[in-house]
């Protein structure tokens, strides 16, 4: 009796666990959250649970490549309110993630992830343009950010 029970607790930790890791993965996979958002800080925690499990160092930059184009969406999203030195710090830290990946990643795949930062920094220097808080209220800030 005590042995069937023990069964049905195991059963029900490993439906927990998978249901659980399903939803982190999820909740990483999906960027439904804007910094500021109450699960955002979650979903950060998720993202990074998820590279951590990246071993391959091309693989580890595209995903992080991913995640700064998220950021991007986000700064752009979040100029105008609140929200927007947040989101900017959000970008910065993803920035310099990808960078320290891309220069960890093999050398016959750099030119390409370079390429595609490239793009992102194109786009970065376009939406900086519309950062009236942070240009205002932080003018250190903004000019780091322009550098």
């Amino acid at each position: 009796m005590l042995r069937r029970k023990l069964n049905w607790l195991l059963a029900l930790l490993i439906a927990l666990t998978l249901a659980g890791g399903a939803g982190l993965s999820a909740l990483a996979a999906w960027d439904p959250y804007a910094p500021g958002e109450l699960l955002s800080p979650q979903q950060h925690w998720a993202e990074q649970v998820r590279l951590a499990a990246t071993l391959n160092p091309e693989q580890r930059a595209d995903r992080l490549l991913g995640i700064l184009t998220w950021r991007l969406d986000d700064l752009q999203y979040r100029a105008g309110t609140p929200y927007e030195l947040l989101a900017l710090t959000e970008l910065d830290t993803a920035l310099n993630q990808t960078l320290a990946a891309i220069e960890a990643s093999p050398t016959t795949v750099q030119g390409r992830l370079l390429a595609q930062l490239q793009q992102l920094a194109a786009r970065y220097q376009a939406v900086l343009e519309f950062l009236p808080l942070v240009k205002a209220n932080y003018p250190a800030v903004y000019a780091a950010a322009l550098d």
